[in-house]
C-alpha cells in the first residue's frame, strides 16, 4: 500500500509541472453550444429545447460545438487552443487556437464573448459569438492591433 502511494505520488509530481504551463479555456466558455439557423451566435445546451435542438442544431442549423479546457470541436473543425492573446474581463477573451478543418489546418485567432439575450454583459452563458479576432465587431480597433501585434510573435 505505503509502495503504491509512492509510485503515485511521483507519477503526480512528474506530470503536473507539465500541464501547470498549459495554456486553458476559460469555465465560461466550457460545454455544449448550438448554432441556430441565421443566428451569429451559439447558445448554450441548456437553454435549447428538444425541439429546437432536432431542428435548429442538428438538421437545419449550423449544429453543435462543444468545448472543453483546451479545444473546441464543430461539425466541420477541431480547435486546440494554443495561447490566450487578450483577457478583457469575464466572458470576453482572444485565443489563439491550431484548428483541423476537413482540408486544411491553419492557426486562428478568434474572439469568444458572452452576452446576455439583450447583449448586455451582464446575463452569463446566454449567447457566446466566436467571430475571427481581426474582423470582431466586439473588439476595439487598439485591441485589434494588440492582437495582430501578439499573432507577429508567434
Amino acid at each position: 500500500m505505503k509502495k503504491g502511494l509512492i509510485a503515485l505520488a511521483t507519477t503526480v509530481a512528474l506530470v503536473a509541472p507539465a500541464s501547470a504551463g498549459s495554456p486553458v479555456i476559460p469555465a465560461e466558455y466550457r460545454g455544449e453550444w448550438c448554432l441556430m439557423n441565421d443566428r451569429p451566435f451559439h447558445t448554450p445546451k441548456r437553454l435549447i429545447t428538444k425541439q429546437a435542438a432536432e431542428l435548429g442544431c442538428g438538421k437545419g442549423g449550423g449544429g453543435w460545438i462543444t468545448i472543453t479546457e483546451n479545444e473546441y470541436v464543430a461539425t466541420n473543425a477541431s480547435c486546440r487552443l494554443v495561447k490566450i492573446l487578450l483577457a478583457l474581463g469575464r466572458g470576453y477573451h482572444v485565443m489563439q487556437f491550431q484548428c483541423e478543418y476537413l482540408e486544411e489546418t491553419s492557426t486562428d485567432s478568434l474572439s469568444f464573448v458572452i452576452t446576455g439575450s439583450s447583449g448586455s454583459r451582464s446575463i452569463p452563458n446566454a449567447r457566446l459569438y466566436i467571430e475571427d479576432a481581426n474582423d470582431s465587431s466586439f473588439l476595439s480597433s487598439d485591441d485589434k492591433k494588440r492582437v495582430q501585434a501578439m499573432e507577429r510573435k508567434r
